[in-house]
């Protein structure tokens, strides 16, 4: 039940925990905002926007140095690599990969943040938690705030322009992106009323969506406006015109990257390959050829040591780490095939009645990866060389 008193974070948990229907987030909305007040609507959408930009999220950093906490290990074509995980928040992210924009963060709505996180991390191929769906429930709540928002403000005023990424703006902003020319909107950037995200929606809509010939014309065009200034590059303007400054990084940054992606499609077209059918990973296709007739004799030596039963469930006294142990100490001895480190070790539990997982789930025999060994200490190295190194070597 939904009452006057609840508090907007106690809501907000009750949204994470629990299903919260469409009914009782509107009675929370009517009730929190004092029967849709704009201005009470207003400080809403600012908390809820303060709170999203706060998530905290882990990526994946790769390292050399070997002695931090809660490192990881990664199978690449190359070998080995090594990443600990970076904590970021939704708005430290958003300002590290692009700092010109700042309207973004104060006019886009919590879902809009998330969204630009997740896509920019997976265009970098980095490796994270699936963070947003804890937050399902808070999203849903605050696309209904804003949904009601702005039927609030659209009967108290003459309208509001979504921009093609879908964020209020007032009347007053560049609406004909299409009827100004490039020297004009650059007369309105040393002017200094323009917007980052005037800037953006600009740079997609003349560009036909930042397609490489027409990013190719206004990188052209830009070149000879700051000649035209009589200035020679672009960090030339910053101390006298930074919001022009500003359009022609954010113009700079999306034609390296639609060349970037001309180049990489160019190349990817010209050595594309039908990759065969991939096969389901089993557990001996872990393992070299010459090791795969070893199996059967390696579970039994196993069953004799007592670390595993006759299903070859593992027997878990000690740790839920110590089938991880036997992976490195297999791996260490070149037995087992070079494969992408997280499928080949979430096979290799399965083979063990055990399993790996993202997050917690309250199994027993379930190991999350942040709690994964990375290496087989000396102790049990000994222990494993003691009967099953005659097996490796065994021709």
């Amino acid at each position: 039940m939904i009452n006057e008193q609840m508090s907007l974070l106690a809501f907000l948990n009750k949204c994470k925990n629990e299903t919260v229907s469409q009914s009782e987030m509107y009675i929370f909305i009517k009730q929190h905002t004092n029967n849709f007040d704009k201005t009470a609507f207003e400080y809403l959408r600012n908390d809820l926007n303060s709170i999203v930009c706060n998530i905290k999220f882990n990526i994946y950093i790769e390292t050399k140095n070997l002695n931090i906490d809660n490192l990881f290990e990664f199978e690449t074509p190359n070998g080995s690599i090594y990443c600990y995980e970076s904590p970021r928040t939704i708005s430290s992210y958003i300002k590290e990969v692009f700092p010109e924009i700042d309207y973004f963060l104060n006019a886009s709505t919590p879902r809009q943040k998330i969204q630009f996180v997740i896509n920019d991390i997976e265009e970098k191929g980095l490796d994270r938690e699936i963070f947003e769906d804890d937050y399902l429930g808070f999203l849903k709540f605050s696309d209904m705030v804003e949904v009601e928002y702005k039927r609030v403000t659209e009967s108290t005023s003459k309208g509001i322009d979504l921009t093609l990424k879908g964020i209020n703006r007032p009347n007053d902003r560049i609406l004909n992106y299409k009827e100004i020319t490039f020297n004009e909107f650059c007369d309105k950037c040393i002017q200094g009323s323009v917007s980052n995200i005037d800037m953006m929606n600009y740079i997609e809509i003349t560009s036909n969506k930042f397609d490489i010939s027409y990013m190719q014309c206004l990188f052209q065009d830009m070149n000879l406006y700051i000649k035209k200034l009589g200035f020679e590059d672009i960090s030339d303007l910053k101390e006298r015109y930074y919001t022009l400054y500003s359009f022609f990084c954010i113009l700079d940054k999306k034609w390296n990257h639609s060349l970037d992606k001309r180049i990489k499609e160019a190349f990817n077209d010209r050595h594309k390959t039908v990759p065969p059918p991939k096969q389901p990973l089993n557990f001996a296709g872990l393992f070299i050829p010459e090791f795969q007739s070893k199996i059967a004799v390696m579970f039994e030596r196993l069953r004799t040591k007592g670390l595993i039963d006759e299903n070859n469930d593992w027997l878990i006294n000690t740790s839920i780490n110590e089938p991880a142990k036997l992976y490195y100490y297999l791996k260490g001895n070149k037995v087992m095939k070079d494969i992408k480190f997280a499928p080949a070790i979430k096979c290799f539990y399965n083979e063990f009645g055990c399993e790996v997982v993202n997050k917690a789930n309250g199994n027993p025999r379930a190991c999350t990866r942040t709690n994964l060994l990375i290496q087989c200490d000396n102790a049990t190295e000994k222990i494993y060389n003691s009967f099953l190194l005659s097996l490796i070597n065994q021709k």
